[in-house]
């Protein structure tokens, strides 16, 4: 594998070895990562990991840049099955009325 430069003035080496996608394909080669990183693993991670850790499902659904809160719900079900659970109890009640995303 070809090392590349990491400038100082960069987190990610961009730009030395092409996309995004290959910069954080090679940066978790070389850590060990078993997941394939991609731009979308980080995305999905930081939006569990910033629920779990108390962020309001609303802020977090700013934050993503979602126009509706319900694709932000989609990481709230994958840590607590309760909310899950309450989502698919509001899509019964509401899903003749307005059209839902899934």
């Amino acid at each position: 594998m070809n090392e590349f430069k990491v400038s100082s003035d960069r987190v990610f080496p961009v730009g030395e070895i092409g996309s995004m996608e290959d910069s954080l394909k090679r940066i978790g080669e070389k850590v060990g990562c078993s997941v394939r990183v991609s731009p979308h693993v980080g995305r999905h991670t930081f939006a569990t990991l910033a629920l779990s850790k108390g962020m309001p499902l609303e802020t977090l659904q700013k934050v993503l840049g979602h126009k509706t809160i319900i694709s932000t719900q989609v990481y709230a079900e994958l840590i607590n099955p309760k909310i899950g659970e309450d989502t698919d109890r509001m899509r019964e009640k509401i899903g003749g009325m307005f059209r839902l995303a899934n």
